[in-house]
């Protein structure tokens, strides 16, 4: 009688871990699912926060800060530094006259849009062969003559042009200009580099130095 209770007990037992086990197993599973639900739920969380911080950087470029429209990644800022050009070049339209310019500039920025400039240039000239070639003009044969019948086509130059007051180069010149600059930006060739530039407006006045006089200019 005790052998076939402890059998019996043996079979229920079995039969009742052999129900528990699969139910173990569905419990283990959907512990782990649960815990990848809140693993995606984070992770989802951290990329909606990055996706919020990076529109955020994004606007920058719209808010205005200190009275300044911002430009991102913007390289440096113009307030308050100062600005030295050195500069080479040249006057080309002057029928006469050659120049050569060397010029030195300074600028102070008070504002990010706004500077003061003040510039000095020194100018190297040459007379062109222009000058030569009006002054030496032949006459046609049998055209003019001088007082005493005499054909001025023998004569160098005689039906040349003389200058009642010859070319007065500008030697020195000295400019203050106010410099404003309302446009700010930046441009990719290629995809390959960006470049940054600053489209700006001068407007001053200054003194001319020539030769053998000088007078006031506005710029």
């Amino acid at each position: 009688m005790k052998k076939t209770n402890v059998l019996l007990f043996l079979m229920v037992f079995s039969i009742y871990a052999g129900g528990l086990c699969p139910q173990m197993a569905v419990a283990e599973e959907s512990t782990q699912e649960n815990v990848a639900v809140k693993k995606d739920k984070k992770q989802k969380k951290k990329k909606t926060v990055t996706a919020a911080s990076i529109q955020e950087d994004q606007d920058i470029g719209n808010l205005r800060i200190s009275g300044i429209d911002v430009v991102q990644n913007r390289v440096f800022a113009k307030k308050g530094r100062h600005e030295f050009t050195f500069g080479m070049g040249a006057i080309l339209d002057n029928p006469f006259l050659r120049y050569e310019l060397a010029q030195f500039r300074y600028n102070y920025h008070f504002r990010e849009t706004f500077a003061i400039e003040l510039s000095y240039q020194y100018a190297f000239n040459q007379q062109k062969s222009l000058i030569g070639q009006l002054e030496g003009i032949q006459c046609a044969p049998g055209e003019f003559f001088d007082e005493d019948g005499n054909d001025l086509s023998n004569v160098p130059g005689a039906c040349g042009v003389s200058f009642s007051s010859p070319p007065d180069p500008f030697v020195h010149t000295y400019i203050a200009n106010l410099v404003w600059s309302p446009i700010y930006g930046k441009f990719s060739i290629f995809s390959r580099k960006i470049y940054h530039f600053d489209l700006f407006f001068t407007a001053g006045a200054g003194y001319y130095d020539t030769e053998r006089s000088g007078y006031i200019g506005f710029n």
